[in-house]
């Protein structure tokens, strides 16, 4: 443990997903020593530190809801999720295989086993809902979230330009990204937008999905700088400016 008391374990590269839904299943139990497990993957983390609840910890496993599937089967996302080491200590089961990512491989394919058999408890809907978001819109800011395509939730307009030159030529092409700038599009964050569309314009030249984006975001923001609130909204929704992406401001 260095200085910042922040301890860091070097472990074998990961290069695919398998890889690392492997390892979180039956490798990770050899690097926790702590009663639980804060998993938090490269594009999500902790938001409103004020909005942890201290019965997060009657759980062994809680993560973003799943609001497709049915119930009980709804919790969750293990991008930002909250593990006991108990569960990393009942994952070692053998029947217990990867059937397709770590998380659905937890909470759908052997839950029945780790409820009946271990005695294992996943968080409840209500839980999952103040814990952290993913793919549903959060009616609160809950702890964290998962989710590149969440950042304009997350990151203010004027971060956006830095931020994204960080992005990594790998996330630049990523599906995840051209959702995030269409997100920031529709929500009217216009320098977000086009910062998101020209980074990944530079990896992929040719995308005419990333251009169309960009002349949109770039075309809107002179049409926002002239409009007053009573003139309609540049987004075209038919609305007043103050109706529409006015009243998100």
């Amino acid at each position: 443990m260095d200085e910042s008391g922040i301890d860091c374990c070097v472990i074998d590269t990961l290069a695919t997903r398998d890889a690392y839904s492997r390892f979180l299943l039956k490798t990770l139990l050899r690097y926790v020593d702590t009663p639980y497990v804060l998993i938090v993957q490269w594009d999500g983390y902790v938001v409103n530190p004020s909005a942890w609840r201290d019965d997060f910890l009657d759980c062994d496993y809680l993560g973003a809801k799943w609001h497709w599937r049915d119930p009980p089967y709804r919790v969750g996302n293990g991008g930002f999720s909250l593990r006991s080491r108990r569960l990393l200590v009942a994952l070692q089961d053998p029947r217990i295989e990867l059937t397709e990512a770590e998380d659905a491989t937890i909470c759908l394919a052997f839950r029945d086993l780790l409820e009946h058999e271990h005695g294992i408890r996943f968080g409840t809907e209500r839980q999952a809902d103040a814990f952290s978001f993913e793919a549903a819109n959060p009616i609160t800011l809950p702890f964290g979230f998962h989710g590149l395509f969440n950042f304009y939730r997350v990151v203010s307009p004027d971060e956006f330009a830095v931020l994204v030159r960080e992005f990594t030529p790998s996330i630049a092409r990523s599906l995840q990204l051209m959702i995030l700038g269409r997100n920031c599009l529709a929500m009217g964050y216009l320098g977000a937008a086009a910062s998101v569309f020209r980074r990944i314009l530079e990896e992929l030249p040719g995308n005419a999905m990333a251009r169309d984006g960009l002349t949109k975001a770039e075309a809107s923001a002179g049409v926002q700088a002239a409009a007053g609130r009573n003139e309609p909204c540049f987004c075209g929704s038919g609305k007043r400016y103050k109706h529409c992406h006015g009243a998100v401001g």
